[in-house]
C-alpha cells in the first residue's frame, strides 16, 4: 500500500468545517480515491514563507494553511465572498 499526494482548497467558517465538507464530497465521489476523503484529520500550520513560493513548498508537508492576502482575495473571487467564511488550502499524503 502506498500514498497519494493531494492538494485542495476549501472554505468554511473554520478549518474543521472546510475539511469536513471536502471529506464528505470526496467520499461521495469515490471512497477509495486516494484524496482528502481517505485522510484521518489535519494539523493547523502557518508557514513563514510566502504562499506559492519555492520556500513555501519546501517548508510545508502534510499541513493545512489558511489563505490570507492575495491568495485569499483570489479565492474570494473564485468562490464568491461570504461573510464569516475563510479559505483553506489542504495538502498532504492520502492512502491509495
Amino acid at each position: 500500500m502506498g500514498g497519494c499526494t493531494f492538494s485542495i482548497m476549501g472554505r468554511g467558517k473554520t478549518a474543521q468545517e472546510a475539511y469536513d465538507e471536502l471529506v464528505a464530497e470526496a467520499k461521495h465521489e469515490d471512497p477509495y480515491s486516494g484524496t482528502i476523503g481517505t485522510t484521518r484529520g489535519f494539523r493547523m500550520y502557518q508557514p513563514k514563507a510566502r504562499f506559492g513560493t519555492k520556500a513555501f513548498h519546501a517548508e510545508i508537508e502534510y499541513q493545512r494553511v489558511e489563505l490570507k492576502g492575495k491568495a485569499a482575495r483570489d479565492a474570494r473571487e473564485r468562490f464568491g465572498a461570504q461573510r464569516g467564511v475563510k479559505y483553506f488550502y489542504f495538502f498532504g499524503v492520502a492512502a491509495e
